[in-house]
């Protein structure tokens, strides 16, 4: 038994299981011999179990127009007729050993026992369908799910696999989220992304990425979402380490705009950090990946789910505190961006609780010099270790004035960013300005703003926002 766990062990496919998983597989597994030239699968058999190659090869031939021919070979460690734990359909290829054979076969109903009782187990197909589906040419494996075509893979995470694909009726980009199989083969965590998948699919906001469909395939279930064209705040941030007060400000906005409206619709987001929120060239934002997102009052505070640095010390502690675990995620996620770090770091669960209820938090403005005490106060509150003391409405924040409308100090002369400067810009576009507004703002701008970007003007990616900048003051 120790044997065959250890061979496990080394199939790329099994990689992330532990061994008490792969104790559980070995259990199910059927020792099968064949000689060369003998049929393994097929073609038009029923699909009724999966293969993993032992020793010895095999190969996959296809019969296209009277013509057969060999399109793969399979060799040690590797696994096949997968499918038939996907899908209904029969075979579509023979296998035939081409030497001598060795191989384990688990059939379909032992394999969805086992992932019945214990849902991770099956994580291994998420990564064998994700490099399949992901392929470039893969003439074996239907890429077409309901109405969509995916195109390629661009993106996988514990949440889930990324597919871009299009429309082909109305031939518009999408992105395809394929949820991992350990969440399906979980009745109680289906059961609510049943639930809530209709409520997110009805969210419309311009700062929430749009859900346009969910179709089912391979034993698992697709959302079709809007393809973002843009960068992570975590790509961001690998870039420049940290982002300007102005700019944290013009995101905090945008975000809390975003889950106002979610937590009125009753969903929380519950995995806010900087993976999940998108950014574009004007500085838009947009919150993504509700696919842990559940109902404000329904969610079971047993299902933990999260990311352990972004997460609320309640929710950990099994208490569910609705959209103030939100709030929490949001204070993280904005102290990162102003000082380059989460207010809490650790190796698990464990140390990053200890530390939240043991240790002083350092404020943004204690580690960067610039952060107006508007925003650190703000964060400050959302990351209050008890959920009562935390920010009770994120419409407060939205109502004071903004950074960009604020006198600034007159040593505050750091350099701004082009992301700076696409706030700006924004800024004074807006058509609701009142004259005292406007007037400040002309002031800040002639005192400070063209100050700092003078000597940017010569440099190509702020030129025309710096002329548009000059004109705007002219006419305000």
């Amino acid at each position: 038994m120790n044997d065959i766990v250890d061979f496990l062990k080394t199939v790329p496919a099994f990689k992330d299981l532990n061994e008490i998983s792969l104790s559980l597989i070995n259990l199910r597994l059927e020792s099968v011999s064949y000689k060369k030239n003998d049929y393994i699968i097929r073609c038009g058999d029923e699909a009724d179990a999966l293969y993993l190659m032992d020793d010895g090869s095999a190969g996959v031939r296809i019969t296209v127009e009277g013509k057969t021919k060999e399109v793969s070979v399979l060799e040690k460690g590797e696994v096949f007729g997968e499918m038939a734990l996907l899908t209904n359909e029969p075979r579509f290829a023979d296998v035939v050993a081409t030497t001598d054979v060795h191989l384990y076969r688990l059939t379909k109903k032992d394999f969805i026992d086992i992932c019945t009782k214990f849902p991770s187990i099956s994580n291994f197909l998420t990564h064998l369908l994700a490099d399949r589906l992901g392929a470039k040419s893969d003439v074996m494996l239907n890429k077409t799910i309901g109405k969509y075509q995916i195109l390629q893979k661009i993106g996988q995470g514990g949440m889930g696999v990324i597919f871009k694909g299009v429309h082909k009726e109305l031939n518009r980009f999408v992105a395809m989220k394929m949820l991992p199989h350990p969440f399906v083969f979980d009745k109680g965590y289906l059961k609510g992304f049943k639930r809530e998948a209709l409520i997110i699919s009805k969210l419309n906001h311009p700062h929430i990425v749009q859900v346009y469909d969910t179709d089912y395939a391979y034993n698992t279930y697709f959302i079709m979402m809007e393809l973002i064209e843009g960068n992570s705040l975590r790509e961001v941030l690998r870039d420049q380490r940290r982002m300007s007060p102005i700019m944290t400000e013009k995101i905090a906005r945008q975000l809390c705009e975003a889950l106002i409206y979610a937590h009125q619709a009753g969903i929380v987001h519950r995995d806010i950090k900087p993976e999940n929120i998108m950014i574009d060239a004007k500085g838009h934002i947009k919150l993504m990946d509700f696919g842990i997102a559940r109902s404000s009052y329904t969610a079971d505070t047993k299902d933990c789910m999260g990311t352990p640095e972004y997460m609320c010390p309640e929710i950990i502690r099994g208490i569910n505190s609705g959209p103030k675990g939100d709030y929490y995620s949001l204070g993280v996620t904005l102290y990162e961006l102003l000082t380059g770090r989460p207010p809490y770091q650790g190796d698990n669960v464990i140390s990053l609780t200890i530390q939240q209820l043991t240790e002083d938090l350092k404020a943004p403005a204690d580690i960067v010099a610039d952060v107006p005490m508007q925003l650190n106060n703000f964060i400050m509150k959302c990351l209050k270790t008890e959920p009562k003391e935390r920010l009770d409405r994120l419409e407060d924040f939205l109502d004071d004035v903004p950074i960009l409308m604020q006198d600034v100090k007159k040593n505050d002369d750091k350099d701004l960013t082009l992301m700076d400067t696409v706030s700006i810009d924004q800024e004074l576009m807006k058509p609701d300005l009142s004259p005292d507004e406007k007037a400040k703002l002309k002031e800040h701008c002639h005192k400070v703003i063209l100050k700092r970007l003078t000597p940017l003007e010569s440099l190509p990616p702020f030129r025309d926002t710096i002329k548009k900048i000059r004109k705007l003051l002219k006419d305000i």
